[in-house]
């Protein structure tokens, strides 16, 4: 310690000659100096300073920056849909109601179906076909069937003429039909007794006859040449099995056409 003139020790070193001493003032802390930062160092020519770390996605790409809102005019046309949407949920609903309230009984008897009758439960009668003509067409002949004829006449007029060549097969009955045949086309046909066809009730197909190569007159008439515009008078055999019914006739103007269906 230091002492002063007066023979006082002194507290400590003493402000210079005209500055007062500065005193502390009471529940205040001493003045402090603001820390001190060194200035940067500079580095190296070329150095960078190292900078701050950004995350990255995978792959090194940036991440990506936030959507934005939707817009007000997103909003409106969602909000549209979504009413007409509901709307018509609302018109399904309803509608479905009207039609179950419209099907419910008046009053909570249920109603029972009527009693079957003997003539509902018999079977439907089976469609009859359609009638027949005795007159078709098929391909370039019109066709008129203009008799039918079985037993001892149709048979003489086949085998009559056969001079015991021929005999009519056992079990059969001889059937002729007589046909008007007219040529309706532009070019000559020839008519063929052998693309004739007999169909009986049960569906089977007869042939023709060929026996009547013996014949003579119409019925002998195997094939024959009908000219645009004419008509010929044409006789077609058939040995039909005893108690068989000819139900009706298949006639073709060539062996490939379609047919036509008419009634003996």
């Amino acid at each position: 310690m230091t002492s002063d003139d007066s023979g006082m020790p002194s507290s400590g070193a003493q402000p210079p000659y005209g500055i007062p001493p500065q005193q502390a003032q009471y529940g205040q802390p001493p003045s402090q100096q603001p820390p001190y930062f060194p200035p940067p160092q500079r580095g190296p020519a070329g150095y960078q300073p190292p900078q701050q770390y950004q995350w990255q996605q995978p792959g090194g790409q940036p991440p990506r920056p936030p959507r934005k809102p939707a817009s007000r005019t997103v909003k409106i046309v969602l909000a549209v849909l979504g009413s007409i949407a509901a709307i018509m949920v609302i018109a399904v609903v309803a509608s479905a109601a009207s039609k179950g309230s419209g099907n419910s009984p008046s009053n909570s008897t249920t109603s029972q179906p009527p009693a079957a009758t003997a003539s509902s439960l018999a079977p439907s009668p089976a469609a009859q076909p359609a009638a027949l003509s005795n007159t078709g067409a098929d391909g370039d002949f019109k066709f008129t069937v203009t008799s039918w004829s079985c037993g001892q006449a149709a048979s003489a007029e086949v085998y009559g003429s056969a001079d015991g060549f021929a005999t009519q097969p056992a079990g059969t009955t001889e059937c002729v039909a007589m046909l008007s045949v007219t040529n309706v086309h532009d070019g000559a046909q020839q008519f063929f007794q052998t693309n004739q066809y007999a169909i009986n009730l049960r569906g089977q197909k007869l042939s023709a006859d060929d026996n009547t190569i013996y014949a003579s007159g119409p019925v002998g008439q195997d094939a024959v040449q009908v000219n645009p515009g004419q008509t010929v008078s044409v006789g077609v055999a058939y040995a039909v099995p005893n108690g068989e019914t000819i139900a009706k006739l298949e006639l073709h103007d060539s062996a490939f056409s379609g047919g036509v269906d008419v009634k003996p």
